[in-house]
């Protein structure tokens, strides 16, 4: 927002005041023009959907009155004592030709009753029982072997003893209501039981009433037109059964981006993106054929009906931003001229020329700015000159750091010379100190870095502690533990070494015993953890709690050696980090370091950085 403002204010004055009176304008008109557009939709919005909702109502209560009528006369067949007497008779394995043909030709007119009863939606019915094919029609569609490598047969067999609503065949131009079932209690029971128990495929037959597809296509044939609207029938796997209006548009990716809506969707209506645009979708359930019946309304319908007011809208507000452009232009002329006769001063500033005169018409606030100009050209030459002596010095400092740089190369030249003269002379043991000496001196300086890596502020301390052991003549031992994975991770350079050298100076002072420092460096959550021990004298647990406190007494250079590494430590980690002396200790000391594995400007190294 501070950027936007700044640039703002960094445009011309001119511009400015055409900005805010465009602005101006274009707030009180577009708002208005805006929330009559979208008022104006919304209202349009709001009776098209009652009134598309009252349409799907209606088509999905004739639709369920209509599959309810079905159903139960679907349902009742099976309760029925004469089709119970025809299908014991169909069982019956002792019929002569005549008699098959008899029971045949009275299970069709059987059937054949029910398709006239319900013509109107019943386009056939079928019986399939153990190799015989029974129908409404004199010639089947299917025999008893094609039945059984037919989805009928499979469903059917899935879902035992179910009723099932399916549009099975797509391609064809009905879809059908499905049960398995077979008949308990013997042969001779009056009331016989629909069995459910059995497994065994070969215990059921099947019924199917093929419903007309064409009836379902006049039902929303005729919404569709009058409604302007895509109607779909989904099935519950959210296959189409039917659809009417153009639904071409609609890919297979976005009829199953629709189904899944569906699914999700608790309220009747909702919209929805495609490619043809936005959508307005209703949708309404046929609970007992679980279906859903959906209108797809094409919302640009709407778009367009409140396209004049559009308009209109448009219209006064781009006349109402050009008056508005216009008068700010007027406005703005009149302050404007004058600017530009300081602007004239101002180019001759550029051209290095810091004596300028500008002499106002009026005394006004453009005068003001004048004069103030003048004074600020005056004080930026000054600072030019401030400018020049800065730089200068800069370079000085440079140039000494520079020089600085020059000792330490310097020192290890020389010690490396050293070293290899040593070695032609066969003094090994000295070879190998002053090694330890220059490699000691090249990890403190740390190329003049303050931060280091666990690695190479382990190495630094290893290479003190070795040339104090050859120093001491092997009075103590010590050891390192470094939990590899931190090797990488950066920590301030120094903040071991200060440690160690307390322990040999102080804490193995008057001992008779060997020494020894343990060095662990771990893990502990995000933390760098580093203990330190001896077993030296250790110190009071008075003096422990001081230090701890950071208010030290007495030994000054062993406090600012402590101090420097907790406060460099505290520099880069914050309060919670530091340096901390074990109280609880009896022998020896125990100093505990603790520092975060990441932190601004540390964390892990991964690059192969020679020192």
């Amino acid at each position: 927002m501070m950027l936007l403002k700044k640039l703002f204010m960094n445009t011309t004055l001119r511009t400015r005041i055409i900005v805010l009176f465009t602005l101006f304008a274009v707030i009180l008109v577009g708002g208005i023009t805006l929330y009559s557009y979208h008022f104006t939709v919304d209202l349009l919005k709001k009776k098209e959907m009652a009134i598309l909702g009252d349409s799907l109502e209606y088509l999905e209560k004739d639709i369920s009155m209509q599959i309810k009528g079905i159903n139960e006369e679907f349902i009742s067949i099976f309760s029925d004592d004469h089709f119970i007497d025809l299908y014991r008779n169909s069982l019956s394995r002792i019929k002569t030709p005549v008699q098959q043909v008899e029971l045949s030709n009275e299970i069709t007119n059987y059937f054949m009753d029910i398709k006239i009863r319900n013509n109107k939606l019943l386009d056939a019915v079928y019986l399939f029982q153990k190799g015989e094919v029974y129908s409404s029609e004199y010639r089947p569609e299917y025999d008893w072997a094609q039945f059984q490598k037919s989805i009928y047969y499979d469903v059917c067999m899935e879902s035992k003893n179910r009723i099932l609503y399916g549009n099975f065949e797509p391609e064809k131009n009905y879809f059908s209501i499905v049960r398995s079932f077979y008949y308990t209690n013997g042969d001779n029971s009056v009331n016989p039981d629909v069995g459910y128990l059995s497994e065994d495929n070969e215990d059921y037959s099947v019924l199917i009433f093929r419903l007309k597809k064409s009836w379902l296509q006049k039902q929303i044939h005729e919404e569709a037109i009058k409604r302007q609207t895509s109607v779909i029938i989904f099935d519950k796997a959210g296959d189409v059964v039917v659809s009417e209006g153009s639904i071409d548009w609609l890919t297979e990716e976005d009829i199953i981006a629709l189904t899944d809506e569906i699914r999700r969707n608790t309220s009747n209506f909702f919209e929805g993106e495609f490619i043809e645009g936005r959508v307005g979708i209703n949708i309404r359930q046929i609970d007992l054929a679980d279906w859903s019946i959906v209108y797809l309304y094409d919302m640009n319908i709407l778009y367009r009906q409140a396209k004049q007011i559009q308009t209109v809208a448009v219209l006064i507000f781009v006349i109402s931003v050009i008056i508005v452009i216009c008068i700010a232009s007027f406005i703005s002329q009149t302050v404007v001229t004058p600017i530009r006769t300081l602007a004239k001063s101002m180019d001759e500033v550029v051209d290095n020329n810091m004596v300028v005169t500008f002499v106002p018409k009026y005394d006004d606030e453009i005068a003001y700015l004048g004069r103030r100009f003048a004074a600020m050209v005056q004080k930026t030459a000054n600072l030019i000159e401030e400018i020049k002596l800065v730089e200068k010095q800069k370079q000085i400092e440079e140039l000494k750091a520079l020089q600085a740089q020059i000792n330490p190369h310097f020192l290890y030249n020389t010690l490396d010379m050293v070293y290899w003269m040593n070695k032609m002379e066969g003094n090994d043991s000295s070879a190998n100190l002053i090694a330890d000496l220059a490699d000691f001196f090249r990890l403190s300086l740390n190329k003049g870095e303050d931060i280091t890596t666990v690695e190479r502020e382990v190495e630094h301390v290893k290479k003190y502690l070795d040339i104090q052991k050859r120093r001491m003549d092997e009075k103590f031992d010590f050891q390192i533990l470094l939990d590899q994975t931190l090797a990488k991770y950066r920590v301030p350079k120094l903040i071991l070494q200060p440690f160690v050298e307390n322990s040999l100076l102080h804490g193995f002072e008057g001992m008779t015993e060997r020494g020894q420092i343990n060095i662990r460096v771990y893990k502990e959550g995000q933390d760098i953890k580093i203990d330190i021990t001896d077993n030296g004298c250790g110190m009071t647990i008075e003096k422990r709690d001081e230090i701890n406190r950071s208010h030290i007494q007495g030994d000054r250079s062993y406090g600012y050696a402590i101090e420097n590494v907790k406060a460099r430590i505290q520099l880069y980690a914050g309060a919670a980090y530091g340096v901390w002396f074990d109280t609880e200790i009896v022998n020896g000391t125990m100093v505990r370091i603790r520092f975060p594995m990441n932190f601004s400007g540390g964390g892990k190294d991964d690059e192969n950085v020679s020192c």
